[in-house]
């Protein structure tokens, strides 16, 4: 599963057209799309025929709430892609994620609840850089910033970077900014100028794709339907299908090298001699605890050490017996899921706790 988050904190540009469109492209394609509405103002579910107000579940319960099924929450609006639809609600759960252990990583525990149900996750996001914006970033494998040709255009594109650079500093992750010229007329000195200022920066990866202005993505929202349903839908679907499509093979040309790289650090727990040995990659980390089921969640935790051969690397081997393990990091007093290891459950008092199975 890889997630695609679609961010500009400049309001206009097409974030959630191309999120809508995107969707749309790949579940023509036969992958099955999640589309996640992370917008208060719910402008991608609108787009797709959703009222939020006709939904009982939404973008709120995903984020908040890891009990609930996301068969309940989820709407489907053509073969193969489903929508996590948003409201006005939405905008009330920044305030209760800020006071809440992990709120930077809501929403990828949620996605990696379902992690086996989808092949894409795209994220539509509001225009701004705030909590919910934040939790986007931090799930995202990678983003898409569609620039459109207007003064301020490029201002947005640089508060994004600056965002990233306090996400790696924060997380010690970076993914790859894609930036895609959106509403673009080639007939303008304007839009060509801005794209070969775009092309100079080494900081992003320009795509070769554009989408142009076209009055069949306006009929297309007002009827609640990707521009690929109209039937006379003209060049600007062609446009979506290469952006899907480029986007797609650039992504698939990282993701190798990111493979490749990650080859030379398995994290998680793994099988060994001794039993299993948990890996967890916390580079700032002043002092890392293990608890669990098998130390009957004592607080003081089972202390990890620091691996002299991987800098920032902890570690340490349990002799565990067949069974089921719950499980938490305890990571200078804040206690974390493991982030190296996807399955997660919810205990009996609604808290989400990291799985082991040992067979």
């Amino acid at each position: 599963m890889k997630v695609l988050a679609v961010v500009n904190q400049k309001g206009g540009c097409g974030k959630t057209t191309l999120a809508i469109h995107l969707a749309a492209a790949w579940a023509k394609e036969g992958f099955r799309v999640l589309l996640v509405d992370l917008d208060p103002q719910g402008h991608a579910s609108l787009g797709l025929g959703i009222h939020a107000e006709e939904q009982d579940l939404g973008t709120y319960d995903f984020l908040l709430d890891p009990t609930v099924n996301i068969g309940d929450m989820v709407v489907g609006v053509e073969k193969n892609l489903d929508v996590v639809p948003s409201g006005i609600i939405l905008s009330a759960a920044e305030q209760e994620l800020a006071r809440q252990p992990g709120r930077e990583s809501k929403l990828i525990s949620a996605i990696l609840r379902h992690a086996d149900d989808y092949d894409w996750v795209v994220v539509d996001t509001a225009p701004s850089v705030g909590l919910l914006t934040f939790n986007a970033l931090v799930a995202a494998d990678s983003l898409l910033v569609p620039v459109d040709s207007s003064t301020f255009t490029l201002h947005g594109l640089e508060k994004i970077l600056e965002t990233l650079e306090v996400l790696e500093e924060e997380t010690h992750k970076r993914p790859p900014c894609f930036v895609v010229a959106n509403q673009f007329d080639r007939r303008t000195l304007f839009s060509n100028e801005l794209y070969e200022d775009l092309a100079s920066r080494n900081r992003i990866h320009l795509l070769e794709s554009r989408i142009r202005s076209s009055v069949k993505v306006k009929m297309a929202a007002a009827g609640g339907v990707p521009v690929m349903s109209l039937s006379k839908a003209g060049p600007i679907r062609l446009d979506f299908e290469n952006l899907a499509e480029e986007l797609w093979n650039r992504l698939t040309e990282l993701n190798v090298k990111r493979d490749e790289e990650m080859e030379k650090l398995i994290l998680g727990p793994q099988p060994c001699a001794e039993g299993i040995r948990f890996i967890l990659n916390a580079p700032d980390a002043g002092e890392v605890y293990l608890t669990g089921d098998f130390n009957h969640w004592n607080p003081g935790g089972i202390p990890l050490e620091k691996s002299v051969d991987q800098p920032g690397v902890w570690t340490v081997v349990l002799p565990l017996i067949p069974g089921n393990y719950e499980y938490r990091y305890i990571i200078d007093g804040q206690w974390l899921t493991d982030p190296g290891h996807s399955q997660t459950i919810v205990d009996e008092m609604g808290l989400e706790n990291s799985l082991l199975v040992v067979s």
